[in-house]
């Protein structure tokens, strides 16, 4: 379900200006997130929902200032008619942008091409998943998403936020032969405010000599890094 639209992003599509969907729902808990609004359905619930028609109308207005939509959450992929939404967003002649987990490899597939880019989180390394999400993730699910993703015509990135102690420089070297191949892995800097988990709130965000070791580390696997 649709919760909110924001109308211009200048750092959520790389190289557009957007406009960005949130999509309530989501099947991970991570405890260093800090969109609750969008995971926690007594809290999401609160909020009225957005209809397709109201978000194509709400572009619409838009058009002369934006050339792509994003699409995030929560997980965006739970929302079922995302895919006749996507349509309908990309007759206007907008690119379309996926944020997801990759969870839900059979959902992704299915849009996969209908989309113009992906960005996909992988959390940590796989041993680590189960505390990262906050759930009893299935990593060979994440491992087929990777491959789809991959395979596909689509640019895309995969992304980590840099979260401390659950991500270290090990876990870099595993997303590293994870992903080796890839086009683009994005670094992301975590940010210690309204966690799910309060024991992630306020913590030490590591300092940018860390993320640039990190990058380092990852960086004979892939293309590009980037550093958020």
């Amino acid at each position: 379900m649709i919760k909110d639209l924001i109308g211009t992003t200048l750092v959520d599509y790389p190289g557009r200006i957007a406009s960005t969907v949130f999509i309530a729902g989501c099947n991970f808990r991570c405890p260093f997130c800090h969109n609750a609004e969008l995971v926690f359905p007594e809290i999401y619930n609160l909020t009225p929902n957005i209809s397709n028609e109201q978000t194509i109308a709400y572009l619409k207005k838009r058009m002369n200032f934006i050339s792509g939509v994003v699409f995030t959450g929560g997980e965006p992929l739970l929302y079922k008619d995302l895919e006749k939404l996507i349509r309908e967003i990309k007759s206007l002649g907008l690119k379309v942008k996926l944020d997801t987990n990759g969870s839900f490899p059979g959902k992704l597939s299915k849009i996969i091409e209908l989309v113009d880019y992906i960005a996909m989180d992988i959390k940590t390394s796989p041993s680590k998943y189960p505390v990262a999400t906050g759930s009893s993730c299935d990593f060979s699910k994440i491992l087929e998403s990777i491959e789809l993703v991959q395979a596909s015509s689509v640019e895309y990135e995969f992304r980590t936020t840099a979260v401390p102690k659950l991500v270290e420089s090990q876990d870099i070297r595993e997303i590293g032969k994870i992903i080796k191949g890839s086009t683009t892995y994005a670094l992301q800097t975590f940010t210690s405010e309204n966690t799910l988990d309060e024991q992630f709130a306020g913590i030490p965000i590591y300092p940018p000599e860390v993320l640039e070791k990190f990058k380092k580390i990852i960086e004979p696997q892939v293309d590009k890094v980037i550093i958020r």
